[in-house]
């Protein structure tokens, strides 16, 4: 496995102008919604500002795309606290958010940033800090496909027998991982206590 030192991703930096188009200063470009939507689906952080007054208006775009592109999202917040949101006035809601909403966020980042240096600790993987994401998307990759080599010998078992095996050791392999994560989250508790 070779190392990955590359440098953590730069901010996207979009400009939106009031014919509802955007454009990509970072990399010279225009892009539509649904392509700010596949960045930040793909780790990027975006900022977007309007091109004629240079307000930052990212919470707005990012609310358009969860609207516009993953609706089903809204299904977590119950109905009686968007309703709050919509009534409450600006400050209240800000003080909220940063309070409880921020806190809360940031001890999950916080876990899962734990948990991948955990795991690169306990598999010995020296990767740098920078190469988290790609790494756990490396680890997660069997979960979504698994491949077998072609061309088996007639000793070895079936390519279902092999795949049934592989399958098994993959759901132990994240039920320590879930059992792992609880045990981090509770040291992480008594810590922060």
């Amino acid at each position: 496995m070779g190392d990955d030192s590359s440098p953590p991703q730069e901010r996207i930096l979009l400009r939106k102008y009031r014919n509802r188009r955007y454009y990509d200063s970072t990399r010279s470009l225009h892009v539509t919604l649904e392509d700010i939507h596949n960045l930040v689906r793909e780790g990027r952080d975006i900022q977007v500002t309007d091109s004629q007054t240079g307000e930052d208006i990212t919470a707005r775009v990012l609310a358009q795309i969860i609207l516009e592109h993953d609706p089903i999202k809204l299904d977590v917040f119950p109905v009686a606290f968007l309703h709050r949101v919509i009534r409450a006035n600006e400050p209240l809601i800000r003080e909220f958010m940063d309070r409880y909403f921020s806190q809360f966020l940031q001890a999950y980042l916080d876990s899962q940033r734990q948990l991948s240096e955990y795991l690169r600790q306990a598999m010995g993987l020296g990767l740098p800090s920078a190469a988290g994401s790609d790494w756990l998307r490396m680890m997660m990759r069997p979960f979504g496909q698994i491949a077998f080599p072609e061309g088996g010998r007639a000793d070895q078992p079936s390519r279902a027998d092999a795949a049934a095996s592989e399958a098994a050791e993959l759901r132990k392999l994240v039920r320590q991982l879930r059992e792992q994560i609880v045990t981090l989250e509770k040291r992480r508790d008594r810590e922060s206590s």
